[in-house]
This record gives structure tokens, C-alpha cells and sequence, in this order.
């Protein structure tokens, strides 16, 4: 077979196989024997956000020292979605947007999203509590002509996912 032939061939094959497992992570997340973290993640983000970045997203969330938290950020060309996923008593986790941190963020810096070159957007730490609720710091830095810039903002969440923040 010529070699021309052959790139085709296998092209197609890893197109075909990665559209079937993403196919396949996305029936798997909204199934009941799905992984739940990535099932609450898939039912409460924007489809626009692919299944590769909702896992790779994830992988990179930062965990509650309890485990019983995990806050993940989604990057995003209009802005950073930020979720902070709690987990619930039937091991299900439940949703709690907390992208407006964002925006707050970048108030503190005193310009518009619009000023920067590159914004990124993530959680940086959690911090202890014993009321039962969650407390989470996200660090927004933006770069202009080469210059990082950062701001952080410690977000509480309730158990029932209600953001509150200064």
C-alpha cells in the first residue's frame, strides 16, 4: 500500500477511535455507573467545553485537604469558568459556579479583561475551617507586554453550594 495511502488510513482510524471515546465518556458521565465528579462536571458546564478538557480540567483540580472538595478551573477565550465540585452523602457531587471570581479579580487589578495580553484563572489553596463550610483562594494573574499581574480572592462556599465572597 502506498505510504500516502497508509497516513490517510491511520489518520482516519485516530479520528475515528477518539470520536468513539469521547462518545463514550460522555454516555459514561451521564450514566448512573459513570465516574460522579465527571458526570456533575459534564451536567453543569457549557457543551461547548469538551469532554478532553472537562477530564483534563479535573485532573488538574485542586482537592480539599479532606477530599470531601475539589475547585477546577476551565480556561476559556471570553473567561475563566471556575467550579468548585462538593462532594455530597451518596458520593454525587454537587455544582457550585464560582466564575464570577474572575471578574473580581481583575477589578482589584484595576483594568478590563480587554487590557491584558493572557489572563489565567485558578484555585491556589484551601484554607481550614471547622463550621463546615469550604473556603477556597483563586488567583487570577494577567500578563501585559510581558509583566504578570495577580490578584487572589478566598471564596466560602455553604454546603449547599451558595459562593460568597468579601
Amino acid at each position: 500500500m502506498p505510504r500516502h495511502v497508509r497516513r490517510i488510513l491511520a489518520r482516519f482510524i485516530s479520528v475515528t477511535v477518539v470520536t468513539l471515546l469521547t462518545t463514550a465518556a460522555d454516555s459514561r458521565a451521564e450514566s448512573p455507573g459513570g465516574d460522579p465528579l465527571f458526570g456533575a462536571a459534564r451536567r453543569a458546564l457549557s457543551r461547548e467545553i469538551s469532554t478532553s478538557a472537562v477530564a483534563r480540567a479535573l485532573r488538574a483540580g485542586l482537592w480539599s485537604p479532606s477530599r470531601e472538595a475539589v475547585a477546577a478551573s476551565f480556561p476559556r477565550p471570553a473567561g475563566t469558568v471556575v467550579f468548585v465540585f462538593i462532594r455530597q452523602g451518596g458520593g454525587e457531587f454537587l455544582a457550585a459556579d464560582a466564575s464570577h471570581v474572575e471578574g473580581a479579580n481583575l477589578a482589584k487589578l484595576g483594568r478590563s479583561r480587554a487590557y491584558y495580553d493572557k489572563i489565567e484563572t485558578a484555585p491556589a489553596r484551601w484554607l481550614e475551617r471547622n463550621d463546615g463550610w469550604l473556603q477556597v483562594v483563586i488567583r487570577t494573574s494577567a500578563w501585559k507586554s510581558g509583566r504578570r499581574f495577580t490578584a487572589s480572592e478566598p471564596l466560602l462556599i455553604k454546603p449547599d453550594g451558595t459562593v460568597m465572597w468579601r
